[in-house]
């Protein structure tokens, strides 16, 4: 499906050393695209020089804007600032490119008017994975057990930071959203499953660059907290 518009939300927290050379990846693509985006940047409350980089971006590009919020979580500023949005879909897209941002293209080519959610996955025999380390993989592999445990959640890969949403009905879920840490993408998953929307998974090639912001030995445990915190808000009817 052809697409006029698009917002590009990405959320991000001391990303001085690599938003630079990630945004002008992005602006050499969208050079060569065939539909109007605008990239929307929010800011966790950053500590170093993140937003004076990104505003020498706003002030040369009218389709960039900055967000800035007090450090909450990547929950937080991803809802917060995928509200502000115009556009009917949004992209949400790491600051890193661990995904090749021309992998948005299979997105775009996959995309239906039916479709609610398209998500990244890298457990498709046809996606890959570039660098992870072992211990990171089991510990997504255990991961996603306790989500379908749980949760029964019928997602492959809640993790992936590359996520597109149709916001004419996704708006209601991020509006619901409650989880402001990592856990988020289960959260919203856990909803749209609920309200029976189409999700669709698409297969991309995902390359570990060493210095993610999740810590495994102090974030695992608080994403196991939160994936029970979701499973309470539910029993307890805080859900709509």
């Amino acid at each position: 499906m052809a697409l006029s518009n698009l917002s590009i939300v990405i959320p991000v927290y001391n990303e001085q050393e690599r938003i630079s050379a990630s945004l002008d990846t992005i602006l050499e693509y969208l050079a060569n695209s065939d539909f109007h985006c605008e990239i929307l940047i929010g800011d966790d409350g950053s500590d170093d020089n993140t937003v004076g980089v990104v505003n020498e971006y706003v002030e040369k590009h009218s389709n960039i804007h900055l967000f800035q919020y007090s450090h909450r979580g990547k929950g937080a500023v991803i809802k917060d600032t995928i509200l502000m949005a115009n556009d009917k879909y949004c992209f949400i897209c790491d600051a890193d490119l661990s995904m090749p941002i021309t992998q948005l293209d299979r997105f775009l080519l996959d995309l239906d008017e039916n479709d609610h959610i398209l998500y990244g996955t890298r457990e498709s025999v046809f996606s890959s994975r570039i660098g992870e380390p072992y211990f990171r993989y089991v510990l997504g592999r255990v991961f996603n057990f306790l989500t379908k445990l749980l949760l029964q959640i019928n997602i492959k890969d809640t993790q992936c930071g590359f996520k597109m949403f149709n916001m004419s009905v996704c708006r209601d879920i991020f509006e619901q959203q409650t989880m402001n840490g990592f856990i988020f993408d289960v959260e919203l998953f856990f909803l749209a499953q609920k309200k029976q929307f189409n999700t669709k998974e698409i297969p991309i090639d995902w390359y570990y660059y060493g210095d993610s912001k999740v810590r495994p030995s102090i974030d695992s445990f608080k994403m196991f907290i939160d994936i029970i915190r979701i499973r309470l808000n539910s029993l307890f009817g805080r859900y709509k």
